[in-house]
């Protein structure tokens, strides 16, 4: 199941951008090899503390792995006990849920396609539909995110103080750091908990 969603601005820009590339040049690791794709998981419930993807291990920590570079084509993964597969293509972003009654779900991350921006990747692993709201500017960031669902916005690069608002709570995160060609995933999990995590690739 295949939802349109989130990610990894710099490096993405770095990678498949060649301006981007040549413009910051020494900043980033060498590209990854043709056919590659970029594939994290998210822990929607339990505790484990590494999920597989293909051959590779990540740590999930809270909650969000960093992206594992792979080879494009059909993915065993694992979490746990629980196991499944899904078909990546290269040259993409994505991220998987997996974990307690969900999974695996997988979301195909957006590139950042202005350099001058940074994004917001919102994850609804919860029971209920969830928004992203900025109290200060009383304005929503990511709207009404169906449960299983994604959203993601591009913003100017900012320092935000933000309400998570699911099943009739609020979750404040202050002082969220928006940085400019740079990521930074929310995600509310099956027992209603919020994670939130700058964007990265594993080494």
């Amino acid at each position: 199941m295949i939802r349109r969603s989130v990610l990894c601005g710099a490096l993405l820009l770095a990678v498949f951008h060649p301006s981007a590339r040549a413009q910051d040049a020494g900043l980033y690791d060498a590209p990854p090899p043709p056919g590659s794709a970029f594939v994290r998981v998210l822990r929607a419930a339990g505790d484990e503390a590494n999920a597989m993807v293909g051959p590779e291990t990540l740590a999930i920590g809270t909650g969000i792995s960093p992206y594992a570079v792979v080879k494009g084509g059909e993915l065993a993964l694992a979490l746990g006990a629980q196991t499944g597969s899904v078909t990546v293509e290269p040259g993409r972003f994505y991220s998987v849920a997996m974990g307690g009654e969900m999974g695996p779900v997988l979301f195909e991350d957006p590139a950042i396609d202005n350099p001058a921006k940074s994004a917001v990747y919102f994850y609804n692993l919860g029971p209920a539909a969830a928004s992203v709201f900025a109290p200060k500017q009383t304005v929503d960031v990511i709207a009404a995110v169906q449960p299983g669902q994604s959203g993601s916005r591009m913003i100017n690069a900012v320092t935000l103080d933000l309400d998570v608002i699911s099943g009739g709570q609020t979750m404040p995160l202050a002082g969220v750091v928006l940085e400019r060609r740079t990521g930074t995933s929310i995600a509310v999990l099956a027992d209603g908990s919020v994670v939130v995590v700058k964007n990265s690739v594993a080494p």
